[in-house]
């Protein structure tokens, strides 16, 4: 996987992360994403119904999403698309979901840093 990738490009970064943050901070957290998996579902559901608490995303996406969601607790951590490429465990749970979703599943990085905003 190329730099190219990296969720963040085309928000406020022009290039994805340098490889010294990927082999150190990235790899480490994502080494850990089975034991973290379970629990950055919980965030994610969480996160994603406060969003639909403030009136975002619309209903169709958002919808999609939470039951991509709630499929994900039931794929083993290895199916979880986790890699230090794509940045840290949330960015790997995104890029996975975009290959389901495509950009509905941008909304879920929506109000996180550095994310790319939903189209």
């Amino acid at each position: 996987m190329g730099r190219g990738d990296y969720l963040g490009l085309g928000s406020r970064f022009g290039s994805g992360p340098s490889e010294l943050l990927v082999q150190t901070g990235f790899s480490t957290e994502t080494r850990q994403a089975g034991y973290l998996h379970y629990w950055l579902g919980i965030a994610d559901l969480t996160h994603v119904l406060a969003l639909r608490d403030s009136g975002v995303p619309p209903a169709g996406p958002g919808r999609r999403l939470l039951t991509a969601l709630l499929d994900l607790p039931g794929k083993d951590a290895a199916e979880g698309g986790y890699d230090p490429a794509y940045g840290d465990a949330y960015n790997s749970r995104e890029h996975l979901l975009r290959g389901e979703l495509g950009d509905d599943a941008g909304w879920l990085s929506l109000g996180r840093p550095a994310a790319r905003q939903a189209g």
